[in-house]
């Protein structure tokens, strides 16, 4: 699917969460009133977690679906306003300390 076709598949709600994700073991789901879920496919509860370079686990569980669902709803409202090029941080950009 070409960037077009994939947005008109999205926003008219045909494409399947895998074509959404192209995840092969896990799927993510998100309803606006409960956030994002992620379970494996066949069926089990999973979490998100935020992975270094190195594959060391950072962060992981609700913290971090919450804080990946409030930038992605930040962002979605941006571009709602016109301001789809703003980039949009869970916290202050730069190195933690």
């Amino acid at each position: 699917m070409t960037a077009m076709a994939d947005h008109q598949e999205i926003a008219s709600g045909k494409a399947t969460t895998r074509e959404l994700s192209g995840l092969r073991s896990a799927e993510l789901s998100a309803v606006i009133f409960e956030g994002i879920a992620a379970r494996t496919r066949d069926g089990r509860r999973a979490t998100l977690a935020i992975v270094d370079e190195d594959g060391r686990v950072l962060e992981a569980g609700p913290e971090v679906a919450r804080a990946a669902w409030d930038v992605m709803v930040a962002c979605y409202r941006k571009f709602l306003e016109g301001n789809g090029h703003i980039r949009v941080h869970s916290g202050p950009p730069g190195p933690l300390h």
